[in-house]
């Protein structure tokens, strides 16, 4: 069947989740089109047509939709395109999600953060700032900087200084496309993210994640290694953040939608740092999908069609982890040690990320993952030693056959919390 028969779908970014996000929209009949800048991303290998172009070109986007009379305008998990599929969707008369003032509203840190405050949704305090000087006038430490509207933690730094402010500031403004940076107070407690659908002005909980951040060097952006399902806090904070979710449904106006909530945990108290109308980077959507029985990726695509979601997930009585693999700044070579993981059963799933080839991030941001695996047990402690198992046997190589992987950062393992 060619193009001429079926409806169009735009697909913005050709990440690994995509490529399950357009083999679903080629089952529901679609000719997939994904645009993406880079010239081989690993969803390319199963759409109908690769277009390179950036996803952050809004007004291109919206030509190239135009042009092809595309039905669908797509991305469930990058945030700035997120931006993007909605502009070119009001543009071409479809009906995104929500608006694009709305997209606005929840990917510029900077007016998220307000409508948070103003709505009395708990989240640090903030200033946003142009220039160093104007920072410090009225920071307090340990704080945070990050951009405004960047993707992957991409120039963000915990500081402790003035001395640390000042060296890592223009590495965030730098990330920045509009040059602004957040300043905010650091909270400290357990990083949770918690995933709902939203349904009817009321957020319906799927699954929540514990999150294994590092930082190992002092040069490295705040990242994580890796996550575990469920995750393992009080149930008044469970209930807690099922309040401020219902908050943030009704301050920003959403419905019919994926939410993906990042928060801090401290006993029976919740703090938001930053939500997302959206699926989640990574591989969560695949444990939602197949330790709860929900399928996210199909209900992005029916909340973008306009359709209704059966929402009955289930709770899975085990245990599951992601542990991605970092190889920063290299030209991707290979990854050894994956088929032993797999036939040992140490993990369930490797999804690798970048191709041979492929140009690796430097910055240890998301873009610095090779690869992830998916593992589950019953028990913390077995999912942790599987983790330093993985570390043990698994290499990444550049193209020239140096090892490259970053092994240093698992230590946070060691001490899981529970």
């Amino acid at each position: 069947m060619n193009e001429q028969n079926r409806p169009i779908a735009i697909v913005l970014g050709g990440t690994n989740p995509h490529v399950t996000l357009i083999n679903k929209l080629k089952a529901r009949g679609y000719y997939t089109v994904l645009i993406d800048y880079l010239s081989n991303p690993p969803a390319a290998k199963v759409a109908d047509e690769h277009i390179q172009e950036s996803t952050l070109d809004k007004e291109r986007v919206a030509q190239i939709a135009k042009e092809r009379k595309a039905s669908i305008i797509i991305t469930t998990n990058i945030d700035q395109a997120n931006v993007t599929a909605c502009y070119s969707a009001e543009q071409n008369g479809l009906t995104p999600p929500y608006s694009y003032e709305t997209s606005l509203n929840v990917t510029d840190k900077s007016r998220m953060k307000k409508i948070m405050w103003d709505n009395d949704i708990p989240t640090s305090k903030f200033q946003v700032v142009t220039d160093v000087e104007a920072a410090l006038e009225n920071v307090c430490y340990p704080a945070v900087v990050k951009p405004v509207d960047s993707n992957g933690s991409r120039g963000v730094h915990q500081v402790n200084n003035e001395e640390e402010l000042r060296h890592f500031f223009p590495a965030a403004q730098a990330a920045s496309r509009n040059k602004e940076v957040i300043v905010e107070g650091y909270i400290s407690g357990t990083e949770v993210s918690f995933y709902y659908f939203v349904q009817d002005g009321e957020a319906n909980f799927i699954d929540a994640y514990q999150r294994f951040n590092f930082k190992a060097k002092h040069e490295d952006v705040i990242q994580s290694t890796g996550v575990v399902f469920p995750a393992w806090i009080s149930e008044s904070a469970y209930k807690e953040m099922h309040r401020i979710s219902d908050k943030i449904v009704k301050a920003f106006g959403l419905d019919n939608t994926p939410l993906f909530v990042q928060a801090i945990v401290n006993g029976d108290r919740a703090f938001v740092l930053e939500f997302a109308p959206r699926i989640g980077g990574g591989l969560s959507y695949r444990v939602m999908e197949r330790d709860c029985q929900f399928d996210l990726i199909d209900a992005a695509i029916s909340s973008f069609e306009g359709k209704r979601v059966d929402i009955n997930p289930v709770l899975p009585n085990y245990y599951s982890g992601i542990l991605n693999i970092y190889s920063p700044g290299i030209t991707m070579g290979g990854i050894t040690g994956v088929d032993k993981i797999l036939s040992e059963g140490i993990a369930t799933e490797f999804y690798q990320y970048r191709l041979h080839g492929a140009e690796i991030s430097p910055d240890m941001s998301s873009g610095s993952r090779a690869g992830a695996f998916l593992i589950h047990a019953d028990t913390i402690d077995e999912i942790r030693r599987r983790v330093f198992y993985i570390n043990e046997n698994v290499e990444v190589y550049d193209i020239n056959g140096n090892k490259s992987m970053r092994h240093d950062v698992y230590d946070v393992w060691k001490e899981t919390g529970k």
